[in-house]
């Protein structure tokens, strides 16, 4: 699954770029709605310098909704394998919190398996703030600072889960 994974997060970065995708339910929403691979519905936002917040998952079924950050910028040298780092999130100006990521060369990525649980702790918060402020971590060079609109989310979450057939939303407990 992590090649799977780290192709298909790269290549959803690049066609979310290139794409307008189509306007969310609600008319404020910062959200942008498109198909990926088998037709399955991904949600994303851009920040002003191309960094992309994008949910998605690349089969059906229970726990394969995940979350991706893309920067233009490399987080960690090329490899194979992801590097568990830090990355901050602060909800609508709140307190920030903490978690441990997958990084990849760059993106950084939230799952919800067994054994990786921050995809529930990220998508919670997120289901009703208007903005995320994230700061990720590099392995080499300075902490990148992100700023995401990201007003619409829980309709983006949603979506996202019933096309992937995910009846494990963290919107449900």
């Amino acid at each position: 699954m992590q090649k799977h994974v780290i192709v298909a997060g790269a290549a959803t970065a690049l066609a979310f770029a290139g794409l307008a995708g189509t306007a969310a339910h609600a008319q404020d929403s910062a959200w942008a709605f498109f198909e990926g691979e088998g037709g399955l519905l991904q949600a994303g936002v851009q920040a002003a310098d191309g960094e992309q917040l994008i949910l998605k998952c690349d089969e059906t079924g229970e726990g394969e909704v995940f979350a991706v950050i893309f920067t233009p910028s490399r987080l960690k040298p090329p490899s194979s394998r992801p590097q568990p780092r830090d990355i901050r999130l602060r909800y609508d100006g709140g307190s920030p919190d903490v978690d441990s990521w997958r990084y990849y060369e760059q993106t950084a990525m939230a799952l919800n398996t067994r054994r990786e649980r921050q995809l529930r702790d990220f998508l919670r918060p997120l289901a009703d703030a208007d903005s995320l402020e994230v700061i990720l971590y590099p392995v080499d060079g300075s902490p990148i600072e992100v700023t995401f609109a990201v007003t619409g989310a829980r309709d983006a979450i949603g979506m996202v889960y019933e096309s992937c057939e995910d009846n494990d939303s963290p919107l449900n407990e």
